[in-house]
């Protein structure tokens, strides 16, 4: 117990003499700032050194997976917007239908068509993977993705080989159906309760994003966890919520992103796709998509 005691008392002083402080981080609001009630600026995390919790407008987001807002053209959004009943309860079917179409109309081949630009890199298929290969973002492929597919009233991890993902089809049933309960019942909590984020433990349900900055510092946020949460948002029609920025990317650092810097994107390409995320241009594999939601909206005027 004295050698423990001992080692515990010598450590912090050993790394002191090289020039580093040992902080025993304790408490998860240690790791985060809430500037909501000061500025309310993201760009806070420059002065914290840490993640900040800011409100932000729904339509400063964009989806993770292509470079498209949360708006009524958004997959979830709009079958969550059909599905609405006149009391705001959700019709299971019309749900379950809406995101069916969405899954058989957008089933992009390559990496390539989810980016809008012709890549000559082997990136894995877009169905076997959570990540779009953003030039910002370094992601190892991983031939064992899991995806969450609700089997026998459990939600398990199972092979996006065989299931998809959330993001375009095809899926299976099991994976529609998963997609349409979480929807659903995010919907109907929300609907009830109103919009709440819990930050007070590590396994809360904050939106976490990360921000796209140009050099006027217009900017874009990516929540890359709690999307479904976004998408319920603006479905009930929520202007703003809380979300967690955990880091930047910005523009005039476009040689140093990871798959510039290996040579995977020229510096223009990675330019364009950067900026394609503050344009209103719909990428190309939502064509039939669009398409559907036009023709249908027309039959309704």
């Amino acid at each position: 117990m004295k050698l423990k005691k001992f080692i515990k008392s010598i450590i912090p002083n050993f790394f002191y003499v090289l020039g580093f402080t040992i902080i025993k981080n304790s408490k998860v609001e240690d790791s985060q700032i809430d500037v909501r009630e000061d500025t309310n600026s993201y760009r806070e995390i420059f002065q914290y050194g840490k993640p900040v919790i800011v409100d932000m407008p729904i339509e400063k987001l964009r989806w993770k997976a292509l470079a498209i807002n949360f708006d009524y053209d958004h997959p979830f959004v709009y079958a969550l917007k059909q599905a609405c009943e006149q009391d705001k309860s959700i019709n299971f079917k019309v749900l379950c239908d809406e995101l069916k179409k969405y899954y058989e109309l957008v089933q992009p081949c390559s990496m390539s068509d989810c980016l809008d630009i012709e890549i000559e890199a082997e990136f894995p298929k877009p169905q076997h993977t959570h990540h779009t290969r953003w030039p910002w973002i370094n992601k190892r492929s991983n031939s064992a993705e899991v995806c969450p597919v609700i089997q026998g009233r459990k939600m398990k991890a199972l092979s996006t080989r065989e299931h998809g993902v959330q993001h375009w089809g095809p899926v299976s049933h099991e994976k529609l159906l998963t997609e349409a309960i979480k929807l659903s019942r995010l919907y109907t909590s929300i609907n009830e309760k109103g919009y709440r984020s819990n930050i007070t433990n590590d396994a809360d349900s904050m939106v976490r994003v990360y921000i796209l900055e140009k050099e006027n510092l217009d900017w874009v946020a990516i929540p890359f966890q709690g999307q479904h949460r976004v998408s319920v948002a603006s479905a009930l029609d929520i202007k703003s919520i809380p979300v967690k920025v955990m880091f930047v990317i910005r523009k005039v650092d476009v040689e140093f992103f990871p798959l510039v810097a290996k040579g995977i994107y020229r510096k223009q390409d990675a330019l364009n796709i950067f900026d394609s995320f503050f344009e209103k241009k719909r990428p190309k594999v939502l064509n039939q998509w669009d398409n559907y939601i036009s023709k249908k909206s027309e039959l309704f005027i």
